[in-house]
Formats: structure tokens, sequence, C-alpha cells
């Protein structure tokens, strides 16, 4: 079958779409939020038949790198992001690998499942082989080619999210020439390409074997080498790391020499760093500072509709556990006053009504497929909930545990919370720990978790991820879910694929499993240094809200 084929059916029977964060931004509105304007990347549900026809792989232009772009980071850093042999179910990570590394397949503006290290690739039929033939140009940045068996490593070697699944349908990897690889699967695999060729998984992103070896999977977070347009040059004690431009990298030359990471997780920080010069743009700017940089001329403020968060309660099955009862579950959902958080929090641009999983995710369900009290808010009900649960006062949680840096929305859950009674305490912890804790099992974080996701896919992978017995990110387990869904993993018919995920799905919200808080608002600011329109390069990338194409900036003479 060939590329175009493959994604025909990945249409048909996944609804592929393409948006930032797991949202599906189109690049909706011009100009963005100039002079105290702030516009919004729209999210649409779009179905996408295949990659635009006419939009070449090999773009062009080559010339002479020039300039230095600092880019302002909003979370602490982790150098476990610079290898993407263990890529977690989390976008941030490949905020820095769409840099440093290269994928045989990625999306790319307008092109969901670009060929990219691979300049081509066949899905067979059958969906039981898949085939990628390498381009002849494409080299690491230490000058050695990229080979099928540097791709044939870095799957076989990767160890992130989806990686059981993924291995456990391969049957062999053939590689008969430096060019080609081949992987035979044991059974008809559908959603191969989506996981191998998209941010849903590290396993496409190819490091170099030889390297890899010989330095180890910590020499390696300390010296990536990859083959992306640019090249690792230094990390200042995680707060601050230089990449250099790459001239003859395959897609085209990048226009800016020099991208700086800076790492400053307060948000007063880093929008005074943007306010100096001394840095030309920064992500997620808090609620409190968007008038500020609205009223400024010389800013581009704008933001992308970036997800949902959502609530965990780790536990919630064992019986005794104050959140196994369904009642206090619902309660939680309906003291959340969304409005209230979106206003305070995001200047009122969050959406506020939805579920866990984006509804313009292939798969996914909409809002409108739900019980509107799932995203309600009812005071008055949820005290009555509370109190046929027999705990009309209340009970003492442990900890509430935000992704970071996510505290001030935290904080004001936390309020809300305490009006049923809910009485906790903030734990904050950096990114990287936090991520590792949800790797760690259920008890790793006990209380309740304020979650969020970019990492890409449909909602078999959102659910695989966080929603099954042996998810990768789980704290959760429902045998009733894990069943349906594995009906869900063996199916070769669409409509039935179809049917076993929106049964998981209501199965979910309809036991409160993953209350909806509201959709980040993914608040950016560009300085005048940056010479692109917004919406031409933040949330340009299907299914991905921050910079890039990086090789794609320019900055203004």
């Amino acid at each position: 079958m060939s590329r175009r084929r493959a994604s025909v059916f990945l249409a048909i029977a996944l609804s592929l779409v393409g948006g930032a964060c797991g949202s599906s931004d189109s690049g909706v509105g011009g100009e963005a939020g100039q002079g105290g304007t702030l516009d919004t990347k729209v999210t649409e549900r779009l179905e996408v038949s295949d990659a635009p026809e006419g939009v070449p792989t090999t773009i062009g232009p080559r010339g002479e790198p020039e300039g230095r772009f600092v880019y302002a980071w909003h979370t602490a850093f982790s150098p476990a992001w610079l290898d993407p042999s263990e890529n977690p179910a989390l976008i941030t990570v490949y905020a820095f690998q769409y840099a440093l590394h290269d994928a045989l397949v990625k999306h790319l503006p307008g092109q969901p499942f670009a060929p990219s290290l691979a300049e081509s690739y066949d899905i067979a039929d059958d969906f039981r082989m898949a085939t990628f033939t390498l381009r002849e140009d494409a080299r690491f940045h230490n000058g050695e080619p990229v080979t099928s068996a540097d791709a044939k490593f870095s799957f076989e070697n990767y160890r992130g999210a989806n990686a059981t699944l993924m291995k456990s349908k391969v049957e062999r990897i053939e590689t008969p020439d430096p060019r080609t690889i081949r992987f035979v699967f044991n059974e008809p695999f559908l959603d191969f390409l989506l996981l191998y060729g998209s941010a849903a998984s590290g396993a496409g992103w190819v490091v170099p074997q030889e390297y890899y070896t010989e330095v180890g999977p910590d020499g390696f977070k300390q010296h990536p080498i990859g083959a992306g347009p640019y090249k690792f040059v230094r990390n200042d004690n995680n707060t601050e790391i230089e990449l250099e431009a790459v001239p003859d990298y395959w897609r085209r030359s990048p226009n800016v020499k020099t991208l700086v990471y800076r790492f400053i997780t307060d948000a007063a920080t880093r929008f005074a760093a943007v306010q100096t010069g001394e840095v030309d743009a920064i992500n997620q700017l808090d609620g409190a500072l968007i008038p500020a940089a609205m009223g400024n001329s010389e800013f581009t403020v704008a933001a992308t509709q970036a997800g949902p968060f959502w609530l965990e309660f780790p536990g919630w099955e064992q019986p005794g556990n104050p959140f196994n009862d369904i009642r206090v579950r619902k309660a939680i959902s309906l003291a959340i006053d969304r409005q209230a958080l979106s206003d305070a929090e995001a200047g009122g641009m969050a959406p506020i009504e939805g579920t866990w999983i984006p509804e313009t995710w292939p798969g996914a369900i909409t809002k409108d497929g739900v019980d509107p009290e799932t995203y309600e808010s009812n005071l008055d009900k949820a005290k009555q909930l509370m109190a046929e649960a027999g705990v009309p006062d209340g009970f003492e949680v442990p900890l509430f545990t935000p992704l970071p840096p996510y505290y001030s929305l935290a904080e004001r859950l936390i309020t809300q919370l305490g009006e049923i009674g809910i009485r906790t305490t903030l734990n904050k912890m950096e990114r990287a720990a936090f991520v590792e804790a949800l790797a760690s099992g259920p008890d790793a974080l006990p209380g309740i978790i304020l979650n969020i996701s970019g990492a890409p896919g449909d909602a078999a992978s959102r659910i695989r991820a966080f929603a099954t017995c042996e998810g990768a990110s789980s704290r959760t387990c429902i045998p009733e879910v894990d069943q349906k869904f594995a009906a869900y993993e063996a199916s070769t018919d669409a409509e039935e694929r179809d049917r076993l995920i929106t049964e998981v799905q209501r199965t979910l919200s309809d036991q409160y499993v993953f209350p909806y808080v509201y959709e980040l608002a993914f608040v950016t600011v560009q300085g005048q240094t940056l010479a692109n329109p917004w919406d031409e390069i933040w949330g340009a990338i299907p299914q991905y809200l921050y910079l890039g194409p990086y090789e794609d900036i320019e900055l203004r003479s």
C-alpha cells in the first residue's frame, strides 16, 4: 500500500486530525494579538484524508544561518529530554527533539506523517508490514550517515511510551541494505503509523547506534548527537541549553545560527525577560500578566488551545479509599467553578466544556456525547452528594500534586474543593520528577493529581497510557475498560473499533474517573525580533503547541 493509501485508510478508521498539543489547530486566523489584542488559534474538528498534494518533503533553501534566538521555557529541564529512547507520554520532550533529532516519519506543518529521515514509506494492504526508504543525504551531527541499522537499533533500544505494545506486535525487523528498514508484524497492526510516525512515541526517532552504544544512555544525555536541524553545543547546569544550526540539514538550512533555551519557571520573571529583550519569546503567560502584555504594542500575544486538564485519584478503586464512592468523585467535579478558573488563569480564554481527551482527536467523543454534568458547576448539588456519601464535613487528603508549573491553578482548585470540605496541601515538584513519579505506579503520588498531557495521537493513545491497568502513566485499573480496550486492540474492523473506544470513554466519563477541569489556553508572547507571523510558527505542527519547526524561524534584520 502506498503512503497515500495508508493515509486514506487512517483517515477513515481513525479520523486523523492535525492540531497543537492534542488539539486540532488548523491555523485559523491571521496575525495574532498585535498591540493589545489577544487572539487564539481556534481548534476545529478536522478530518484529513491525506497530506496536502504538492507539499514537498525537501523544501530547499540553502544559506548561511545568522543571528541568535533565545526561547524562554516555562518548566525546569531534565537531560533525559535529549534522549528520544526514553520519551514519556509527554509532548514537552519533543520541543527539544524537533531541534536536535529527527524521525523517519513525523508531523510537519500541513503534513501529518511526513517522510523525514525516510524519503518514502509503504504500509502493506493487510497492515502486516511497513517499509521505509531512508534519505541518501541524511547524516548525524558527527558526519556519519543515518542508516537502517541505526533505525533498527533505535526501535529496539526504545523504552518509552507505547514501547511494550509496539514491540509485542513486531515479529522481526529486516534491513536488507543501509537505506531500507522493514517491520514485519505478527498480526495486522493498524495503529503502527500513528504510534511510530507521531509524537505518540519516540520509537521512530533515530539515534546513532555506534555513538549511543559507546557512551551509554547517561553519556548520551550529557552530549547528544542527533540528525536534526540543530546540534548540541552546551548545557549550562540545566538552566540554559545552546544549539547551533546544521546548514546542510535535509529539509532546509536553518535561518537562525544559534538557538538557546532558557529555563525560567516563574511566570513574572519570564515576562520581565521578554520585556527587557533578554529573551525573544516566552511560553505560558499567567492570567494576571496577560493585560500588561496585551498593552505593549511591541509584543505579539496569542494562545493555542492546548488540551484539557483533568484530576486523578490514585487508588480510588480500593475499598476504604475516600474517592471509591462515585458520589464523592462527582461532587468534586461539580464543585469546580470552571469559568472562574478560566477568567483568573487564562483571561477567560480557556474553554470550560469538554472531556479529558481533546474532542478534536481521532476517535474522541465530544462534549455532546457525555452527560453535561461532567463539566458543569453546581456547588449545592456537590454538597448534597458529599452528605449522601456519608462525608458531609469532607475529609483530609494528603497531597494535591499538579503537573509543574501549574501551581496557581492548583491553589485555586484546592480553595474550591475546600467548599465541600476536602482539605489538602499543595505539593510542588519539578516536571522531570513529576513525570518519573507518574511512571512509578499508583502509590507514588497519593491524594489528588492535576494532570495534563500534550502527548499526541488519538483517543486510544490517551487511554492506553493513562487508563489501562498496565498503562505507562496509569494510576487506575478497571477490568471492564481493560477488556474492551483489549478487544479494540485486537480488532481490524473500523466500526467495531469505533464502538469499543466510544464505550470505553463513556465508562470513564460516567464513573468520573478523570474529572475534566478545563482546556489549557497556552498563552505565548513573542517580541519584535521574531519575523514570522505568530500562526506560522506557533502550533504550526499538527498536535504540537510550541514553536516550530525551528529551522523555519526568521529574525528581523
